[in-house]
C-alpha cells in the first residue's frame, strides 16, 4: 500500500466546500485513534484528495506523519468532477445538497455533449445534424436517470419531482422552500413536496397568453415505440398516423408522384399482422410513458380488409394491455381513396381515435366540433407518400389545445402536425425512423433547428 507524508496532501476545493466545516464525529476519531486509517485516500498526483478528506483531517488533528493513499489519473477535469460527486455518495446529506450535486451532474454531462457536437462538426456521433435530442442541455433521459442513481433518489420520476421542488425554491417560492426545509429533517417524502409545490404553482401560475406562432420544432431521428430521448410525462397532446401495414403490393400511392407502393413508402410496412398489432402496442405503451397524465392522443388508421374481412383499429385498442383510455371515436370523411379493389366499396373514410390518459385535461371553452369531420386528404404529388392535411391536426389542437402545451408526432413524417402546431403557438417535437424524411422536412420547412430547446 502506498503512503504519502500528511503534510504534502491538499483538499479538493469541492471537498473542502463539502467537508471544510462538519464537525467531525468523535466516534470517527476514535476509531483512526485505534485502528489507524483503514481504507487508503484517493489522491491525484500532484497530492490534491478526491475521497478522504475527514480521514486527512483526523490524520492531522492525531499527528500521523504519512496515511495510505491510492493515486488515480482524470483524463479532463469533467471526470475529476464526477468522480469527486461519486466518492462521496456514501455520505449522508440534505435534500439541497443532493439537488445541487444533481446540477452538477447535469451541467458535466451537457458540457461533455457540447464537446462531442463540436468535436463532430456540429452534429451528435452517429445522428445526422439536427435530430439529436436535448443533449446540449444534457437533459436525455439517460442523464435524468444516472443523475437520479448518483445522488439517491431511484428512480428518474422521483428526480423530476424533486428538480420541480428545488427548481421552485430556488425561485423563492415559500411553499417549496417549506417543502425543502422538511424534506432535510426527513418529515415528508418527495412526492407529498412534490404534491404541495403543484397545487401552489397551479393556483399562483398566471395562465400563460396565446402567442400568433410557436418555436421552432424539435426533430429527431427514432422509432416511436423507444422515445428514450424523451422524459416521462412531458408532453399534453399527441397526434399522429402509423404505417397502415398495407403490404406490399402494386398499387399506386403518392410521393413525388403516383409511384408503385413498393418503392414509394420508405419505411417497412408489410409485417404479419400479429406482429404489427403488437408493435402498435408497444408504441402506445411508450407514448403513454412520455405522456403527461391529462394527456390526449390523437391516433389516426384506417380499417383495412384482408382475406374477405376487416381488420379494425379497434382490434388493439382495445386491448388490455393498451393502457389509454378510449375516449371517443372520430370519423374522417375524406372524399377520395387512392387505393380500392373493384369488388369493394370505395373506402373514403378513416378514423382518429381520441385516447386520453386518465381524466383529460381541456380547456375552458366547448369542443363545439361533431364526429363525423368532412375534408380532403393530401394533395397528390407531395414529397411524402402519406402525408397529413393540415387540417386533420388543427382540428385536434381546436379542441384541446391551451397555452404553453408541448406537441407530439412520432410518426413524424413531413412534420405537418409540428408545422400546425408551430403556427398555432405550440411547443412541438416530431419524430420519425427515416432521417431523409426528416432531414427534408427541416430544410423545407425552413426549420433551422438545434438539438435542444
Amino acid at each position: 500500500m502506498l503512503e504519502r507524508r500528511t503534510d504534502t496532501l491538499k483538499p479538493h476545493p469541492k471537498n473542502a466546500e463539502i467537508y471544510g466545516n462538519e464537525q467531525i464525529p468523535q466516534d470517527f476519531i476514535d476509531s483512526i485513534r485505534t485502528k489507524g486509517i483503514l481504507v487508503p485516500l484517493v489522491i491525484k498526483e500532484d497530492g490534491t484528495i478526491i475521497s478522504g478528506h475527514r480521514r486527512w483531517r483526523v490524520a492531522q488533528l492525531l499527528g500521523m506523519q504519512s496515511v495510505p493513499v491510492e493515486v488515480v489519473h482524470y483524463d479532463d477535469e469533467l471526470d475529476e468532477r464526477e468522480a469527486i460527486i461519486a466518492y462521496n455518495r456514501q455520505r449522508e446529506k440534505t435534500f439541497e445538497q443532493r439537488m445541487a450535486e444533481g446540477d452538477e451532474l447535469r451541467a458535466i454531462e451537457a458540457e461533455r455533449a457540447r464537446r462531442r457536437i463540436q468535436e463532430h462538426g456540429g452534429t451528435a456521433p452517429g445522428r445526422p445534424a439536427n435530430t439529436c435530442g436535448n443533449i446540449s442541455t444534457g437533459d436525455t433521459g439517460k442523464t435524468r436517470d444516472k443523475v437520479a442513481a448518483a445522488i439517491g433518489l431511484g428512480s428518474g420520476r422521483t428526480y423530476d419531482k424533486a428538480l420541480k421542488v428545488w427548481e421552485a425554491a430556488k425561485r423563492g417560492d415559500e411553499t417549496a422552500q417549506k417543502a425543502v426545509a422538511a424534506l432535510n429533517a426527513n418529515k415528508i417524502t418527495i412526492n407529498a413536496a412534490y404534491k404541495l409545490v403543484k397545487r401552489t404553482l397551479a393556483e399562483e401560475e398566471p395562465r400563460p397568453k396565446p402567442v400568433s406562432n410557436g418555436p421552432v420544432p424539435r426533430l429527431y431521428v427514432g422509432r416511436a415505440e423507444n422515445l428514450d430521448f424523451l422524459p416521462d410525462e412531458f408532453v399534453d397532446v399527441i397526434i399522429t398516423s402509423p404505417p397502415y401495414n398495407l403490404g406490399s403490393e402494386y398499387w399506386p400511392m403518392g410521393g413525388d408522384g403516383r409511384i408503385p407502393r413498393t418503392s414509394g413508402v420508405g419505411y417497412e410496412d408489410a409485417m404479419p399482422e400479429a406482429e404489427y398489432q403488437a408493435w402498435q402496442l408497444q408504441v402506445l405503451k411508450e407514448l403513454y410513458r412520455v405522456a403527461k397524465p391529462g394527456a390526449s392522443l390523437f391516433y389516426n388508421h384506417k380499417v383495412r380488409q384482408r382475406g374477405g374481412t376487416i381488420i379494425h383499429p379497434l382490434d388493439w385498442l382495445r386491448s388490455p394491455e393498451n393502457p389509454w383510455t378510449l375516449r371517443q371515436e372520430i370519423i374522417w370523411d375524406r372524399g377520395s381513396t387512392h387505393n380500392h379493389s373493384p369488388k369493394l366499396f370505395w373506402p373514403h373514410d378513416e378514423r382518429i381515435y381520441w385516447l386520453t390518459k386518465g381524466q383529460p385535461v381541456l380547456p375552458d371553452r366547448p369542443i363545439g366540433m361533431p364526429t363525423v369531420w368532412s375534408f380532403p386528404g393530401p394533395i397528390p404529388g407531395t414529397w411524402h407518400p402519406a402525408p397529413f392535411p393540415e387540417e386533420l391536426p388543427r382540428r385536434c389542437l381546436e379542441a384541446v389545445g391551451r397555452p404553453g402545451i408541448v406537441v407530439l408526432d412520432p410518426f413524424g413524417g413531413s412534420m405537418t402536425t409540428c408545422a400546425v402546431a408551430q403556427k398555432m403557438g405550440y411547443e412541438s417535437i416530431g419524430v420519425d425512423i427515416n432521417p431523409e424524411y426528416v432531414e427534408r422536412a427541416r430544410r423545407e420547412r425552413g426549420w433551422v433547428t438545434t438539438s435542444a430547446a
